[in-house]
């Protein structure tokens, strides 16, 4: 990791992580932890939303990088601040839930090896499709089996939930790998655009049930459904390939693409998002994520 130190202040960046091979330009400041001397940490994992995208000179679809931005103006910083404890994050823009997954659990194992004695970790999940173009690489990773596996015909919704199921047992693997006396771990998981698809609360984590967007709209008073996926392009090519395995319910499939509309017709005409949130929501999203969990008063 590069290194970067302000009077107590110590700040390690590392862009050498997963991230996607669809993005054309990379973004910096990927990674980073901010070390603070204090006795708890709070981790956050994401995508663009967690990231920045649209924070103040932050534009990484043109290569605009500004890391002074992510620390001000973003929703983890915000809420490490408020909570006293020192922060890492890991977010990468157009990432997708199997890699940032994948990565939690190298970053849980580094920083389980610090004296600190209270890890908070908050994952954001994004939407269902973006593992589609890297399948190969994820041989023997249950994704691929839900994908690829022709011995029995299921729902699309069924599909949906067993998607999320999957990864909120990993997530509840990485945490039980851990038990110390004198460590806790206290996690949660929520998602940007979509719904919790799976009514199973049996995890060793918290769930929040409200999706950002739609949290956003609230604050305007705009009453917002989530979709249950959110990339229409992706449910085009998944009907055409997976047709054969896979049943989808027309009337439950057009639900979606209204309510995704809807959600897209927001973004696009509100003052909180460019689409993605700015600074303003950001701290929003970070009173709102702290009065939820109650970690404002740790």
């Amino acid at each position: 990791m590069e290194f970067k130190e302000y009077t107590d202040t110590k700040i390690f960046y590392n862009d050498e992580n997963l991230k996607p091979d669809w993005v054309e330009h990379p973004a910096k400041f990927t990674e980073f932890h901010i070390k603070r001397k204090k006795k708890s940490i709070l981790l956050v994992i994401g995508e663009s939303w967690t990231y920045g995208e649209s924070l103040p000179k932050v534009e990484t679809g043109l290569g605009r990088f500004n890391f002074d931005s992510q620390i001000i103006n973003g929703y983890g910083p915000a809420m490490a601040v408020t909570m006293d404890c020192d922060y890492y994050q890991y977010a990468v823009p157009g990432n997708c839930n199997a890699f940032m997954f994948q990565e939690l659990g190298r970053i849980l194992e580094y920083i389980w090896s610090l004296d600190y004695e209270k890890i908070y970790v908050s994952i954001q999940m994004t939407e269902p499709s973006r593992e589609k173009p890297i399948l190969q690489r994820l041989k023997g990773h249950p994704l691929h089996n839900l994908y690829m596996d022709t011995t029995e015909v299921i729902d699309f919704k069924e599909w949906l939930k067993r998607y999320d199921e999957i990864f909120f047992n990993i997530y509840d693997r990485e945490i039980k790998k851990y038990n110390d006396p004198n460590k806790k771990i206290i996690p949660i998981l929520w998602k940007n655009f979509c719904s919790i698809n799976t009514t199973n609360r049996n995890y060793n984590f918290d769930i929040l049930n409200d999706s950002w967007i739609k949290y956003s709209a609230s604050c305007l008073g705009v009453k917002l459904e989530m979709p249950s996926f959110y990339a229409v392009e992706w449910l085009a090519g998944f009907q055409e390939d997976f047709g054969h395995k896979i049943k989808f319910d027309s009337k439950y499939v057009s639900d979606m693409l209204n309510i995704i509309e809807k959600s897209n017709n927001y973004l696009h005409n509100n003052p909180y998002h460019f689409p993605h949130p700015n600074d303003e929501m950001h701290l929003k999203w970070a009173n709102y994520l702290l009065n939820k969990t109650g970690w404002k008063h740790v």
